[in-house]
């Protein structure tokens, strides 16, 4: 046996052993940082957005070996966010650092939004990411031990190919919408600078708040001077607007910073602010020698039936009538014969009685 070459093996393993109990003594590499942000935006979002997105997590089932370890899902949770011209973002930081791999090799796993509280106003993002991982042996001075770490992470989007190592971008438009109230007024005995008080009531949820625009700024209301209300303020007093003859209002369509009224009327710059789902109804007060219609009922009724907004614009059509009755017709054909036959009569009695008196 030969004990020189035994004695130099064990020499070189106590060395090798020694070397690995001193920090920085031995070159070895280390696992890199798999922190991964995750961006979820909203579009068209309203003033404050409420809503909580789920994500999963899903090992590729032709990854080289098992993964353990690995939390599966998370959630971002928009609590009230503020949105600014229309977008709100809120970001979440997920990571891959304390998972265990059976085997080297690369490992994918593909994150997706699966669900959201409010699918009606904000669905589900078509988005979806592969996390690619490189798992390799660590080696020590370039020689591998038996300890796997990730040694590279790539953000892939598996529809283009396309390679981000920023961050998981997921997007969903807001489905919200908003009212229109229209008011005409017809008749020959009506007055088309009159302004109509109109109680609006919209059952959304305490405290939300909705723009009002398209009413003129102060209205002469029985002759009481009135400054109109910008805003709709759910559950708050009484809301009413004012309109006078081929006047609109719209409310729950917020203008943007960059945007105008007439931007606005053609669905650009703007973002609706009422649930889809919402209901509302309005009430014509006073004005009671007008005949009211709302919605082309087929009776006079100054209170409209109960609806449901969806998708498309709450659309609401008043229209007010007074009017006289006209004399027409064969009526109006002897109408100078009778005036003529009646002068004559009164003519005949003043005569009589004159001719009495001076009797």
């Amino acid at each position: 046996m030969n004990y020189t070459k035994i004695s130099i093996k064990y020499i070189a393993l106590l060395f090798i052993f020694c070397l690995l109990c001193f920090n920085g003594e031995v070159n070895a590499d280390s696992s890199i940082d798999t922190t991964i942000n995750v961006d979820k935006t909203i579009t068209s979002a309203p003033p404050k957005v409420k809503n909580t997105f789920g994500y999963k997590i899903t090992p590729d089932s032709n990854n080289p070996g098992i993964v353990t370890g690995l939390n599966d899902s998370f959630e971002i949770k928009f609590e009230d966010i503020k949105c600014s011209n229309g977008i709100a973002i809120l970001r979440k930081s997920i990571n891959f650092n304390n998972l265990n791999y059976s085997k080297p090799g690369d490992y994918k796993f593909k994150v997706e939004e699966n669900s959201t509280a409010d699918e009606v106003s904000y669905p589900l993002a078509s988005e979806k990411w592969d996390i690619v991982l490189s798992v390799r042996y660590k080696t020590i001075d370039n020689v591998p031990t038996r300890e796997l770490i990730v040694k590279g992470m790539a953000i892939v989007n598996p529809e283009t190919g396309s390679k981000d190592n920023d961050a998981l971008s997921f997007t969903s438009d807001a489905v919200f919408t908003n009212i229109r109230i229209f008011n005409d007024t017809k008749g020959n005995m009506s007055d088309l600078n009159k302004y109509f008080k109109i109680k609006v009531n919209i059952k959304g949820e305490p405290g939300d708040v909705y723009t009002i625009y398209g009413q003129d700024p102060t209205v002469n209301y029985n002759g009481k001077m009135i400054e109109t209300l910008k805003t709709y303020i759910v559950g708050d007093t009484p809301q009413y607007i004012y309109l006078k003859d081929d006047q609109d209002v719209t409310i729950g369509k917020r203008i943007l910073a960059q945007g105008s009224e007439v931007s606005a009327k053609e669905n650009k710059n703007y973002q609706n602010e009422i649930k889809i789902g919402t209901k509302y109804s309005v009430e014509e007060i006073g004005s009671e020698a007008y005949k009211t219609y709302i919605n082309n009922s087929d009776k006079p009724n100054k209170k409209s039936s109960e609806y449901t907004l969806d998708r498309n614009t709450g659309i609401i059509n008043i229209l007010n009538i007074y009017e006289a009755e006209i004399l027409t017709g064969n009526f109006i054909k002897v109408l100078p014969y009778v005036l003529i036959l009646l002068i004559a009569s009164i003519s005949l009695v003043l005569i009589i009685r004159k001719r009495k008196t001076v009797e």
